[in-house]
């Protein structure tokens, strides 16, 4: 074979192999958090467990977003793939605002780590310009404080091994216990936006 032609092909073969690669990247990254799929909560303490609101310093509880669609994201200050995940949510937001869904959606990111407190919390809020009070639609960034939120929702022993999973749940309007959950997979910082709004949307 010419040299001319063996460089043609190996450069044709090359190309197809990389097209590969980065078709099943990104195969991977839409499938895995599209699969959003059912999960069964035991305990409705979850309604009213009490969190504090880092803009307002307000308490409130998940029970009075009843009528609306919850995205319900736990997370901690130093967890980069929380980070990741509330600039994703940055897009969720807008993606709402946009299409004019955003009255029927609540997005409500909870710092679970017992080690970090409201004044960490409200420095990350102010820091990375996430969950405005004006937002729309609405994100409260909140303390669970007393960690009933986690435990009712996900029962877990193991926090530092859970918040790296970086689930997300997803309530729906009447509040049942039966939510939506998504977690993101080894080849991911963070769900994708689109992943996440087709997640809320299937509570409409």
């Amino acid at each position: 074979m010419k040299k001319s032609h063996w460089k043609r092909n190996s450069f044709i073969i090359g190309a197809v192999l990389l097209v590969i690669i980065i078709g099943a990247y990104s195969l991977s990254q839409t499938a895995a958090g599209s699969s959003a799929r059912p999960f069964q909560v035991i305990s409705s303490a979850w309604k009213t467990a009490p969190l504090t609101d880092a803009n307002s310093g307000k308490n409130f509880t998940l029970s009075q977003f009843a009528g609306k669609v919850v995205v319900l994201q736990f997370m901690a200050v130093y967890c980069q793939y929380c980070l990741a995940e509330a600039h994703q949510l940055s897009s969720v937001q807008q993606s709402f605002a946009t299409n004019g869904q955003a009255a029927q959606v609540v997005v409500v990111s909870v710092d679970v780590d017992p080690n970090e407190n409201l004044g960490q919390l409200q420095a990350y809020v102010r820091q990375n310009s996430f969950g405005a009070p004006n937002s729309n639609p609405v994100w409260y960034f909140a303390k669970d404080n007393t960690g009933q939120l986690l435990q009712s929702v996900v029962n877990v022993g193991d926090f530092s091994s859970f918040i790296s999973q970086t689930n997300m749940y997803f309530v729906d309007k009447g509040q049942s216990n039966t939510f939506y959950t998504m977690q993101r997979t080894t080849l991911q910082d963070a769900n994708p936006s689109s992943d996440i709004i087709a997640a809320a949307q299937k509570l409409f």
